[in-house]
């Protein structure tokens, strides 16, 4: 099950999911929050 974190910086905000199991995965995106849809990018 995945972990995320979502980080505000001013109008745009990062978001981690971290992906736990036998061996640590993560993917960041960043991008912008609009009516509770998160659009962005992987970084």
């Amino acid at each position: 099950m995945p972990v995320i974190s979502i980080y505000h910086l001013s109008t745009e905000y990062l978001l981690i999911v971290y992906f736990l199991g036998n061996s640590f995965d993560s993917e960041v995106f960043t991008g912008r929050l609009k009516d509770g849809v998160f659009s962005g990018f992987l970084v």
